[in-house]
């Protein structure tokens, strides 16, 4: 090792050595030390970029983010502090000690040897043959979205292999190649911008912040084997060093959730529009013939429900329980109303069940009635407004911008602001159920998330869980804590304040997310101040972050509950865990 020793002793005023123990060289493939000794101007350009001269870095956790030194051989050294995981690198190797101090110098020991990188994403790209598919798209997405890629010099880039592009439809590749707007959307998904994260400042489920236009985030996945990937892409090569970032090569392509519904737009909605206004045509021309008769009174709700033609179930529901004359009588009043296909697509028996049981039957049909209160839909206004139906239960009312739809307790409202004299209808996709209560007491009367509503005790949280009138709670059921091992579940037990923080990562506050208004890889901020990720697999199955959704749209008096399999525990957990030598999980 001549050459290292040689630019130890240059007659530098100050320096910084970055230096890989014997052990680090042990453990390079069998050939390669010999390999690069014999070549000297190889062996000179490796050792150098260990090496910077006129310069005396100490480093501390507070001043270590994409900070750029300069090597011997002209080329940056990028010094990362990744507080979550508790790690120093240099080019994304673990510094195992740092600050050893000698004359003149600082010494740094690495857990591994650096290689300069190779230049931007495009350089790199010209040298591998896997990612021209992806290269070609930025540069036919225009300037801005090119710069971002080569000119920011504190990028992560996950770059999608030329198969994943293969593996997405033909009829997608055309919509992005014909939108350049969401194409450059798509594009800046695959950004972290003015942060380098290499794999070793990775932990499960943390979230990172993407260079899109929306501010998506993306959120990092760790298996039991130590793979990592993002969202649902499988990272395949990792902490590729660019000089403005770093790289790593992933197996799919990355959608944005608002481009991904813009797409399914074009296949669904467009149809669904022609289907209503022709339904909305219909409805005026019965509207005109029972003006016509009536003068220019408005039509009784009776009316309207008989000249729609398929509301029979429930107009003869309405009139059976009573609610029919209440509804007449009423200065104002809102009905959500099924349609006959809703009650036809019940389980046998279980209308006639209904009918059979008048207290039943009349606390049912009363829910989806509101009087004194003619409630109609505006784009602004219908973010967890509450109702008071007539059996004085809160009716919750949802309008989910992201996939376009409108909601009453998580049932799809499929025509809107139908009017009628002294009142609105709504006409509604599914038979609405009064929620049972609290996450306390509807745990009350499960057997199956008995743990977690006891844990809520113990952390101190009841308060917490059933106070705030407008929640998501995502419960995982009993199994998933008897999966969970006996260290972690003690920890937990002994460590109230990360207990609670576990609690609180299955919360989104403020807001409550029914299962009909979840986007594949839309990101939700719990209440931690931390963000999970949704996931959509091709069957329909929804997943928050790795945990499959078992049970879903379990309305509550304060939101919605959704029952999992896997216990969520948030990054800074997950570590805090493990420092004591546990596995979590």
């Amino acid at each position: 090792m001549a050459n290292r020793r040689a630019y130890l002793f240059l007659p530098a005023s100050r320096f910084t050595v970055f230096a890989p123990s014997d052990e680090v060289f042990n453990r390079l493939p069998a050939g390669t030390l010999d390999s690069l000794k014999a070549d000297a101007n190889k062996l000179k350009s490796v050792i150098g970029y260990h090496v910077v001269l006129n310069t005396a870095s100490t480093f501390f956790n507070s001043n270590a983010q994409d900070r750029l030194l300069n090597s011997a051989t002209n080329q940056s050294i990028r010094i990362n502090y990744y507080s979550l995981t508790h790690t120093q690198t240099a080019e994304g190797i673990n510094i195992t000690r740092k600050n050893i101090r000698v004359l003149n110098g600082v010494l740094h020991e690495i857990d591994g040897v650096l290689s300069p990188p190779l230049g931007n994403l495009t350089q790199i790209g010209n040298v591998r043959n896997d990612i021209s598919t992806f290269l070609s798209l930025i540069q036919n997405a225009g300037l801005s979205v090119s710069l971002l890629f080569t000119a920011d010099h504190s990028t992560t880039i996950f770059a999608p292999n030329d198969d994943a592009f293969k593996n997405v439809s033909k009829s997608v590749m055309d919509y992005l190649n014909g939108h350049p707007t969401d194409l450059a959307e798509v594009l800046r998904y695959h950004v972290v911008s003015q942060y380098s994260l290499y794999s070793i400042g990775m932990a499960n489920s943390m979230s990172v912040l993407t260079a899109d236009l929306h501010s998506e985030n993306l959120i990092i996945f760790k298996d039991d084997s130590g793979n990592l990937s993002v969202n649902q892409a499988k990272i395949l090569a990792k902490d590729i060093s660019s000089v403005n970032g770093v790289i790593h090569i992933i197996d799919t392509v990355l959608i944005p959730p608002r481009v991904a519904i813009a797409i399914q737009d074009q296949g669904v909605v467009v149809g669904t529009i022609l289907k209503m206004a022709w339904r909305k045509l219909s409805l005026i021309f019965s509207f005109i013939a029972l003006s016509a008769a009536q003068f220019t009174q408005a039509p009784q709700l009776v009316d309207v429900l008989k000249a729609e033609g398929h509301y029979t179930i429930f107009t003869d529901l309405l009139q059976t329980t009573g609610y029919l004359s209440q509804l007449n009588s009423s200065s104002q009043f809102t009905v959500f109303a099924p349609s006959d296909e809703v009650f036809n697509r019940l389980p046998a028996g279980t209308l006639d069940s209904l009918k059979a049981d008048a207290n039943k039957l009349k606390e049912i049909i009363g829910y989806h009635v509101v009087l004194n209160s003619a409630y109609s839909f505006s784009p602004s206004s219908t973010q967890d407004r509450i109702l008071t139906s007539a059996i004085n239960q809160p009716v919750r009312i949802n309008s989910y911008s992201l996939s376009h739809i409108s909601t009453v307790e998580g049932v799809n409202i499929t025509r809107r602001n139908v009017r009628a004299l002294h009142g609105i209808l709504h006409e509604i996709d599914g038979i609405m159920s009064p929620p049972l209560g609290n996450i306390v007491q509807i745990g009350s009367n499960r057997s199956d998330i008995s743990t977690f509503e006891s844990l809520i005790t113990k952390a101190g949280l009841t308060t917490f869980f059933t106070t705030d009138h407008s929640t998501t709670i995502f419960v995982p059921n009993d199994s998933a804590f008897q999966r969970l091992s006996k260290e972690t579940l003690d920890y937990l037990a002994n460590h109230t304040s990360a207990l609670a923080d576990v609690l609180r990562y299955h919360v989104i506050s403020q807001y409550s997310l029914y299962s009909i208004a979840m986007a594949h890889s839309a990101s939700v901020p719990t209440a931690d101040n931390r963000n999970l990720m949704i996931f959509k697999d091709a069957s329909g199955n929804l997943y928050v972050n790795q945990a499959k959704i078992l049970e879903k749209d379990i309305s509550s008096v304060n939101g919605v509950v959704h029952i999992i399999d896997t216990v969520l525990i948030p990054p800074q957990v997950a570590v805090a865990i493990q420092d004591q030598g546990i596995v979590v999980g």
